[in-house]
């Protein structure tokens, strides 16, 4: 089969090319999966769950998690805005409503 260079090609096979895809990765982790495509220059990460982001070690490092009062659930981190103002990144400053 040509899978060809150009996208036009691919396409053209993208059924059986997806089928071949999806036999291989169900038989890898995700880490190797992602090792592997990051080897060939192909920029990916494994898709996380929300709660995996509380100990995300990049999402500590740059502080993106912030803490904030919720009103019926007490205190609660979730992920904040990823920009920062002066070196800071901006926090919650009212308690949140629960509805």
């Amino acid at each position: 089969m040509n899978w060809g260079k150009l996208n036009v090609d691919r396409v053209a096979n993208d059924e059986e090319l997806r089928l071949i895809l999806e036999k291989v990765f169900a038989e890898l982790d995700g880490e190797v999966i992602v090792k592997i495509l990051g080897d060939g220059g192909v920029p990916c990460d494994i898709v996380q769950k929300p709660e995996d982001l509380l100990n995300d070690k990049q999402a500590i490092e740059t502080e993106v998690m912030v803490s904030a009062d919720v009103t019926g659930f007490g205190r609660l981190q979730f992920p904040g805005i990823p920009l920062s103002f002066n070196g800071k990144r901006p926090q919650v400053r009212f308690p949140l409503p629960s509805d």
